[in-house]
This record gives C-alpha cells, structure tokens and sequence, in this order.
C-alpha cells in the first residue's frame, strides 16, 4: 500500500472519531474542513488541509460558519498544514483538541506556535524539518517564570511544553534546531531516554517539581547544554551549578556535555556515577573520591578529551562501554577491587598505552579492549591469568606482559595469555 493512501486512511480514521451524525466537506477561503456533528450533539469542524500559498502570521479561528450554523473547530488533520513553508507564526485556538501527525511538516519559515491549552499529545513528526523553529508556547504558561528565566540565560527563545502531559518519550523532541531553553511544565512526571537526541542547539533545560524519573540516557551525548537547573522543591532531583545530582546528591546523574571545564572533582558526598560525563568532550582531568562504590554503564563513554581519570578502589565492575571512545586516554589502572571488566568498556581507546592490573581480575568480557590498538605495556598483579572471553581482547604480538615472577609459568602455560610474544616477571 503506498504511503498516500495510507496517509488517507490515518486521516478519515482521525476525524470519524466521534462523530454521530451527518459529515461533509466545506471549503472556504481555501481551507478545506470536514463538518461533523459528535456525541455530545455540538456541530464541529475539522481542519484538513491548508493553502501551501500561505504566508505570514497565521491565526485559526475559533469556528466558521456554514448555511446559518456554527461550527466550532476542533481538530486539526493529519499533514493539514504541510509544506506551508511561508508561514512564520500559527495561533492554535482553545477548543481544538487533537492535532495529526505531521501537521506542520516542512514549514520551513516556522518560527512561533502557540497551542491550545488542553492538548495532552504531541506527536514526534509534528513538526518534521520545522528547521527555524524557536518557540512553541502555552498560554496557560506562568509569564513570570518565563520572563525570569528568559532574563537569566539572556535568551528570548523558550520552549513551554504541554501542560497536561506526564510523560517526554523518545524523539519527542529529536532533531529540533532553534530551541535554546527548554522549560518542562509542572505536569510531567517522567522523562525517558532520547527525549532531546540531537537536539544542538539546547543550552540549558529546566526540570520541574513534579518529574519523579529521568532516564539515564534522558539528556543527549553531544551539543552545547551547559546547565540543568531543578525547581527547589522536587523531592527526587537537584542540580548544583547547573549538574544534576539526585535529591540526596549521592548519585552524580548528568554533567551536561556541553560545560565547558577542563577539570572536575567529584563532589565526596557522590556515591554512585550515572552515564553523568556521556559525550562530553571538553574535560580532560576527573578526579572521583575513594568513596564513590559505583560507575555505571557509559558513564565516560564519548569523552573524547579525558586524559586523566581514576578509578576508586570500591568498584568491583568496569562496566559497559564505562571508557568506551575517550580517544585521548593513554594510561589506566584497574585497582584490586575489580574482579570483571564488561564488554566494550575500553572499546576505541585508541591512545590507550598502558595498562595495569592491580589485583585479581577474574573475567575480562569480549571485546572490552577492542579497537585500543596503541597498547604497549600490560602489568598484571594477578595471582593467577584472568578469565577472557573467546574474542581477545588486543593484539598480544605487539606489547609486553608483565606478571609477578611466581606466576609465570601459569601466564605462559594459560591458553589466552600464552599469546603475548613477551611475557616479563616482576
């Protein structure tokens, strides 16, 4: 079935919905509408399509009428203003309560929508290769708060969401350019993972009292956010110059891979490190307390710039991909702690000389030190050779192995380890 006449069959489906009586279309002054009466006895109309020749400021009005009656609009068709790419700014009135997907696809001029205050979805294509958006606001939004964060970030450019939706799901925002601060209203609840993917342009985000959850992966692994502010009163979150911690500060969630500092110290009361440095690019030192008992997956990944980073001696698991793509580390010490290194976790460590072991490492995963082809040196203080998964880690011809001296006949005699050209005591 060709997407044309699916695109015909999502938009008959969403404007039947409801609808008791009699249904027509109505053209006026180019706008196509689909008439319908719904179960609660109103007369009602659904916007189906604008004229492309549009241009300017637009504002829908909030019902047309036809042979002596009112019609009052209430929803918008699936791609109903496609293409329309003149038209600068759109008003949404109250009463509509459904928007179709695509609706405002390729307005390429698009800078200001204004929604109606009720509407509780948004659908993720929305506002596809919208490319100047800037501003999409609720005029429920309290103005003040706006204003002062507007103020505070020297930006005109915000971004008000629904505020009735609970939940920011993936791509809801992916690949939107032109939006600098984005508010999240009081009613959201969630925030999952990817909700701002390749969003660039994003320099700072609030979060509100209400949000309970943020995913792990919530906030994207390259642009220029420099800073997440909480609203004092969320019960779950906090931020401290502009890092998100978790209520407690205990967890370290975010360090917005846009900040651009060279240096960071974990503060001592962190206990557990999210995927909190994911894709930044600019630090090239962390330094992390010997307090802190958890790095979790991807916690470093992408940090093309670190040089220098330690790992305190209460982690067990390097996890995955916790290292997987700092180009610019060339040295790491697993301390004695650690006793499993994950799949990936030093994956495309590509400057990565030396490494040293300083305890009983006993399952290094496949593919953890895959694509680190600049190793040279690998000290091992291992009693005996650790377990390693059927794809090798690194190419054994091109470094030194160095072992305790009692244990040179297990390394050479292990069916793994055997394969270094040269293995050392020490």
């Amino acid at each position: 079935m060709s997407r044309l006449y699916i695109k015909i069959i999502i938009a008959v489906t969403f404007c039947l919905a409801d609808i008791t009586a009699f249904a027509s279309d109505f053209i006026v002054e180019g706008y196509k509408y689909f008439l319908h009466q719904e179960s609660d006895g109103g007369n009602y109309a659904t916007l189906m399509r604008a004229p492309v020749i549009l241009s300017g400021n637009i504002v829908i009005p909030p019902s047309i009428s036809h042979e002596g009656s009112e019609y009052v609009i209430n929803a918008l068709s699936v791609s109903a203003f496609e293409g329309c790419a003149q038209m600068t700014s759109v008003i949404i009135p109250d009463a509509v309560k459904r928007i179709g997907s695509s609706a405002f696809k390729d307005c390429l001029n698009l800078i200001t929508v204004i929604l109606p205050s009720e509407i509780a979805e948004l659908d993720s294509s929305l506002f596809e290769n919208c490319i100047n958006l800037k501003a999409v606001n609720i005029p429920k939004f309290d103005k003040k708060k706006r204003n002062n964060h507007a103020r505070k970030n020297h930006d005109p450019y915000i971004v008000n969401l629904f505020s009735v939706i609970e939940v920011l799901t993936s791509s809801d925002f992916e690949n939107y350019e032109g939006f600098r601060f984005i508010n999240i209203p009081g009613s959201v609840k969630r925030i999952n993972a990817d909700v701002f993917k390749n969003c660039h342009s994003i320099t700072s985000i609030y979060i509100p009292r209400s949000v309970e959850y943020i995913d792990r992966f919530a906030f994207p692994e390259s642009g220029i956010i420099n800073e997440i502010q909480v609203n004092r009163k969320n019960r779950y979150y906090t931020s401290s110059d502009g890092i998100l911690f978790s209520k407690d500060k205990t967890k370290l969630q975010c360090y917005p891979c846009g900040r651009g500092s060279k240096k960071y110290r974990v503060p001592r009361k962190v206990k557990v490190i999210d995927a909190a440095f994911r894709g930044n690019k600019n630090l090239v030192t962390i330094n992390i307390h010997k307090k802190v008992e958890d790095i979790r997956e991807s916690a470093f990944e992408g940090c093309s710039g670190l040089e220098s980073v330690n790992i305190p001696e209460n982690i067990k698991i390097i996890t995955r991909n916790m290292f997987a793509g700092c180009g610019n580390l060339t040295h790491i010490t697993i301390p004695e702690s650690v006793n499993e290194i994950e799949e990936k976790a030093f994956s495309s460590c590509s400057s990565l000389k030396t490494i040293f072991f300083d305890g009983a490492v006993e399952d290094i995963h496949s593919d953890a030190f895959i694509d680190c082809g600049s190793i040279k040196e690998i000290y091992c203080n291992c009693s005996e050779p650790p377990g390693i998964d059927s794809d090798y880690f690194l190419d054994p011809e091109s470094c030194r192995l160095y072992v305790p001296k009692g244990s040179l006949s297990d390394y050479r005699m292990d069916e793994n380890w055997n394969k270094f050209s040269e293995i050392i005591g020490f």
